[in-house]
């Protein structure tokens, strides 16, 4: 059956010197005998490909004599994703093809494993003549593999990974040339049936183009057609990348001095202010997030972080603490997305009771141009609950001089409706607090869930009540207090009372406007899982930036508790299991979490004396971009 078939020629620098062609004659042979109607193309490729023949032409009934080189080519790299993939575009409708390659199988860039699949999809077979074979077979050893970025900012440490095959055992010398110099030498032993993998680093010292040469030379006394035997690349250094820290102190923050100190060139800018680096952000390497909340930022804010990740390559550095992860409410967000970890724990989480406690006094609404203090405070509350779990438990109290309406504990969504039903009143009337309190301590009281939270909202205008009885209650049940106070003169003396007792907490909120976000953001931290006390650092996997392996990883003192995703790499986990840091691919960019951050968790870090290259090295690797975006398909 006649078909179309393109011949793929691999004619970068890594293929050796006449290999194509002592293959050539049998492929025009393999031509000649072909079924009538057979068309052939040829296609030329390296970091690039060029059509040299195609299989709508004239001559397209068999191959040439001579491999036509009519085009130029860039020879520094071999892509043979990209190859195959442009093969794949000139497939003629209704009729079947095939595809030979003629490479010696080494790809010094992108990732030929899906754009094989795409042709096994479309029933496109893909035979490879490997152009090397017949010379390897008297060769004593040879470099089999070279895996490393070719395009890199400058000042970075620079992974490379050599893989050295052989066909005799014996001891060689692998040299790294940069331009003709001598950087990097290394010792190895080559076993037959053995490919001996070694892990290098080069630092890129200047911003430019620069050829790379990796030569392999036997040690002394051993001989073979495998002396000098070279694998050539180009490598194009950059200027680097300037970084963005969203801190909320960036005049007081340790990470942008310590980045500033390592000559970084670092902006920094609260959450607030992130929409303002709008135009910046194309130029930007990486962007570090230091314990942020996903209330501190807008949505169309979040829509822009995530969309420079994504489509625009910036790397993404995540830092915890108690105002991040679960704490920051990330599960489910636009930046929980494209993390490498989710904010939850990988065990069920154990429920909590919360009972609201709201006042609903004349004062209460009061207000200077915009929404009541009431109905600031109903918007707080239902969307606190709208962030709960279903299995946590809920209530409400609703008082005046007298208790206006009581809803039980009951499941989160359950009680949905009942709550907004009590919450659909006007504010009027006195203030009496100790009847409403001692209602929804009763019912914290019988509940048998351990996290027992009493959120109370009140403008602090309470009589001269004596809540000494109902403050011993609520310590001896380990129930907490979260009293939000409202209003520009609030009266804190008794809401310090029930405050100051287990880990409660009373917040003067003058801006009543910070109010939703405020309940929200507390409760969250509250509910977050989260490990406190020391907890020491295990390593679970070498990292792909340079750091000093030899040095202890230094303690903990806290971190938020996470969960893998399937698709991300964990390199450092607490001896619990939970991810420490972890990082993933998404899109175009590369995004890493640390928990713990950098913060107050990490006292000894600070006192680590590999801190300074732990940092560099994440950031340099976060602020290597990628050539182009890749396609990702996350499930």
């Amino acid at each position: 059956m006649p078909l179309d078939v393109m011949v793929l020629v691999d004619e970068s620098l890594s293929m050796e010197a006449g290999a194509v062609e002592r293959v050539w004659p049998e492929l025009v042979q393999l031509s000649a005998a072909a079924p009538q109607g057979t068309r052939f193309g040829i296609m030329r490729f390296a970091a690039t490909s060029v059509v040299e023949q195609s299989r709508h032409g004239a001559d397209a009934d068999a191959l040439p004599a001579q491999l036509p080189r009519q085009q130029a080519l860039d020879q520094s790299a071999t892509n043979l994703e990209y190859a195959v993939n442009e093969a794949l575009q000139h497939k003629a409708p209704r009729r079947s093809a095939s595809i030979i390659l003629v490479s010696d199988g080494y790809a010094t860039y992108g990732d030929a494993g899906p754009a094989f699949q795409l042709a096994a999809d479309a029933q496109v077979p893909v035979d490879l003549a490997q152009a090397e074979e017949a010379s390897r077979m008297n060769d004593t050893a040879w470099i089999e593999d070279v895996q490393m970025p070719l395009r890199a900012p400058v000042g970075v440490m620079l992974p490379m990974t050599v893989g050295v095959a052989g066909n005799q055992p014996g001891e060689y010398r692998l040299e790294v040339r940069t331009a003709g110099r001598l950087t990097k030498s290394v010792d190895i032993s080559v076993q037959p049936g053995h490919v001996n993998t070694i892990r290098l680093w080069l630092e890129t010292k200047q911003v430019g183009v620069h050829p790379i040469e990796l030569l392999l030379l036997p040690a002394s006394g051993i001989e073979g057609s495998s002396a000098g035997h070279h694998y050539d690349l180009v490598l194009n250094v950059t200027g680097a990348a300037p970084l963005l820290v969203v801190t909320h102190s960036p005049g007081d923050s340790r990470i942008v001095d310590s980045l500033r100190q390592g000559g970084w060139d670092v902006h920094a800018t609260t959450p607030a202010q992130f929409l303002q680096w709008q135009q910046q952000l194309p130029d930007v390497g990486a962007i570090v997030l230091e314990n942020i909340s996903i209330l501190d930022m807008t949505a169309p804010a979040w829509t822009l972080l995530v969309d420079t990740v994504n489509s625009k390559g910036a790397g993404l550095l995540v830092l915890g603490g108690a105002r991040s992860f679960g704490g920051g409410s990330y599960r489910h967000s636009q930046l929980e997305s494209i993390l490498p970890v989710t904010a939850e724990s990988a065990q069920p989480q154990s429920p909590a009771a919360i009972m609201f406690v709201v006042d609903t006094s004349g004062s209460m609404g009061r207000a200077a141009g915009g929404p009541s203090r009431l109905a600031l405070a109903r918007q707080a509350i239902l969307g606190t609950r709208a962030n709960l779990s279903g299995t946590d438990q809920v209530g409400i109290v609703t008082f005046t001089d007298t208790v206006d309406s009581s809803i039980e504990l009951a499941a989160a969504e359950a009680a949905g409706i009942r709550i907004e039903q009590a919450l659909a009143i006007e504010a009027g009337g006195g203030t009496r607090l100790l009847p409403a309190l001692e209602i929804a301590v009763a019912e914290l009281a019988q509940t048998p869930l351990e996290q027992r939270l009493l959120i109370l909202v009140t403008d602090g205008f309470a009589g001269d009540e004596d809540l000494d009885a109902i403050s011993r209650t609520i310590e001896s049940e380990g129930i907490d207090v979260i009293a939000l106070a409202v209003g520009n003169e609030p009266d804190l003396s008794r809401l310090q009372q029930l405050a100051a007792i287990n880990r409660g907490k009373v917040f003067s909120v003058i801006n009543t406007a910070r109010l939703p976000r405020l309940m929200q953001q507390e409760v969250a931290q509250r509910r977050a899982p989260f490990q406190l006390g020391t907890v020491n650092t295990v390593a679970s996997g070498a990292l792909p930036f340079a750091v000093d392996t030899t040095q202890v990883w230094p303690a903990l003192s806290g971190y938020m508790v996470t969960r893998q995703k399937p698709f991300a790499q964990v390199y450092l986990r607490s001896t619990q299991g939970d991810p420490l840091l972890a990082i993933s691919q998404t899109g175009a960019g590369r995004v890493i979490a640390m928990p713990a951050g950098l913060g107050g968790w990490t006292e000894e870090w600070w006192r680590w004396p590999g801190l300074q290259q732990f940092i560099g090295g994440m950031l340099q690797y976060l602020s290597t971009h990628q050539d182009s975006a890749r396609v990702s398909l996350q499930v």
